[in-house]
């Protein structure tokens, strides 16, 4: 449900918006998400200089500034960023954005129908009640 409609983000209607061809073979994307080069390797091809990456309280690198992207990898994120996932900002480079654009730049096969639709379960639900109406100054008369 988003904004009070009924949205189908199967795998099956992403691939149909795209015009890509299903793929029924486990996901090589993921198995790479989860098992991919070391931080520093991925920052060496997708960075122009050493980010400084921004830390969890779990010592875990988070995002690193935008600027320090080569431009390709820049272009990339943009697209991402416009096309398949947009972020709430765009000046920080989660970890997940990097990864993928490295995915990209590599030629690892990227099932996007199963990236997308994964990505959008993470995504918070709505709440159950309805937005507040405008200000009475605001409506149509």
């Amino acid at each position: 449900m988003d904004r009070g409609k009924n949205i189908n983000f199967s795998a099956r209607t992403i691939n149909s918006l795209f015009g890509t061809s299903s793929n029924d073979t486990p996901g090589e994307l993921q198995e790479f998400l989860e098992d991919h080069p070391s931080l520093d390797t991925i920052c060496e091809l997708i960075c122009w200089d050493d980010p400084q990456w921004m830390l969890s309280c779990l010592n875990e690198p988070i995002h690193f500034s935008r600027t320090k992207l080569t431009f390709v990898a820049n272009n990339w994120l943009r697209f991402v960023s416009a096309r398949l996932i947009p972020p709430s900002h765009t000046s920080e480079v989660m970890r997940e954005r990097a990864i993928m654009i490295f995915a990209i730049l590599t030629d690892v096969p990227f099932d996007v129908d199963r990236f997308l639709h994964n990505s959008r379960q993470h995504y918070p639900s709505p709440p159950n009640e309805p937005a507040d109406p405008p200000p009475a100054n605001m409506r149509d008369e």
